[in-house]
């Protein structure tokens, strides 16, 4: 019986001395990718993507060009401060999470969300029209973002 104390007592700090050693070792950042924070992200994609299309097709609708639309939109969502619907992630968790966002996946959802509410209204539909759309608005995303890049 005193033997299984003596076994049992080392085995105990044995487990306590390797979780010791890994929490101490491997910050938990590096373990927080988990599918909690994925869909935190996915979350965050479908806000800026619905701001990114309301702010689209609002202009559309008091007669913006497509070409004004964009550029508005864009502009307008360069600062995720502008966002209202993003304050409280930018309060809890800062930029961090905005910065894990894959912008082809936001531009995907982007495309998905304008063509469904306002396609029509710039002629394009279906999956054609988005990535007719995609192509558009990554390529006036990128110019935008440039030169936002180059002025500072």
């Amino acid at each position: 019986m005193k033997a299984i104390n003596v076994y049992f007592r080392i085995l105990l700090s044995l487990i306590i001395s390797i979780n010791l050693i890994t929490f101490i070792s491997f910050p938990r950042k590096a373990m927080a990718i988990d599918s909690v924070s994925l869909k935190n992200i996915s979350k965050l994609e479908n806000k800026i993507a619905k701001n990114y299309s309301s702010k689209f097709c609002n202009a559309i609708g008091i007669g913006i060009s497509k070409d004004g639309a964009m550029k508005l939109s864009i502009n307008e969502n360069l600062d995720p401060k502008f966002n209202s619907s993003l304050w409280l992630e930018l309060a809890f968790s800062g930029k961090e999470n905005l910065k894990k966002i894959n912008k082809e996946d936001l531009a995907e959802k982007i495309s998905e969300n304008v063509i469904r509410d306002c396609g029509a209204a710039i002629g394009l539909s279906g999956q054609n029209g988005e990535v007719k759309f995609k192509e558009y608005f990554v390529s006036i995303r990128d110019i935008l973002e440039n030169s936002k890049n180059s002025n500072n």
